[in-house]
């Protein structure tokens, strides 16, 4: 933004024309306090599409993702002219020449898809493939590269004749990217259970859970937003799991 404007973030990736270029939509704080307001602004690239085609975008490869975590999938495409067009994504666990699952059909063709990634999947040589398709035309393409996905941990339970000696709280991942971070965390006996992220001065973030829950495993994803439903800053932040008089912290970094 203009002197002395700065950027707290910046993302390019949707496609509006569907020319296979993304495009920009950013909100400025324009004007000076305290009378300056924020207006939207969209630059959009501008070259004519000639071929019919589609592109990934996310993941492009080498991404690691959990089973049972959710995730977006990210393409552009080019379409020369008005017709709809809809997309189909498959997914390849043994290598980019298939066998393929289709994952999703019919899809609109708006660029991203949310895929909650079953737990029965793991495999490290996935691929997806992207077809796109309208009355008369068809697309495809493939990840450039493999990425992984990883066993999920909410799927074990404990033998009934275990005994759960302390509790415990894990992160997964480390850091939040598309999609946020599942977090797991288990206790020994009914209690009155309080999840909640801090930013590093100690404001509360957002308050996951504040109930009293029986003995046993839980799960809750953090999608990187703050009680009013805003993106959080890039930065550290601390997931605090409280049960009656105990308290277990853990780190993670934001990175988007």
């Amino acid at each position: 933004t203009p002197s002395p404007g700065y950027f707290e973030a910046f993302r390019v990736g949707g496609d509006a024309d569907h020319n296979g270029f993304p495009d920009i939509v950013l909100v400025a704080d324009e004007g000076s306090w305290p009378s300056d307001r924020n207006h939207i602004r969209f630059f959009k690239e501008t070259s004519i599409p000639e071929t019919f085609s589609i592109h990934s975008i996310y993941p492009h490869g080498y991404e690691k993702f959990y089973a049972g975590s959710v995730h977006f999938i990210d393409w552009i495409s080019s379409v020369p002219d008005t017709q709809p067009t809809s997309v189909m994504l498959e997914l390849s666990t043994t290598g980019n020449s298939g066998s393929w699952v289709t994952i999703a059909d019919n899809l609109p063709d708006n660029g991203k898809y949310q895929w909650l990634i079953p737990d029965t999947i793991s495999s490290q040589d996935c691929f997806f493939r992207y077809t796109i398709f309208d009355q008369s035309d068809t697309a495809e393409c493939i990840t450039p590269a493999p990425f992984e996905i990883m066993p999920s941990l909410s799927i074990y339970q404990n033998p009934p004749t275990e005994i759960m000696s302390k509790n415990d709280l894990k992160i997964i991942p480390s850091f939040i990217a598309h999609g946020g971070v599942q977090i797991y965390y288990e206790i020994n006996k009914t209690s009155t259970v309080n999840l909640s992220i801090y930013d590093s001065s100690g404001r509360v973030v957002k308050k996951l859970i504040d109930r009293k829950q029986k003995r046993g495993h839980g799960n809750v994803l953090w999608d990187g937003k703050d009680e009013m439903g805003f993106y959080v800053k890039n930065g550290i932040y601390f997931i605090l799991l409280t049960i009656e008089k105990e308290t277990i912290s853990k780190k993670i970094a934001l990175m988007k």
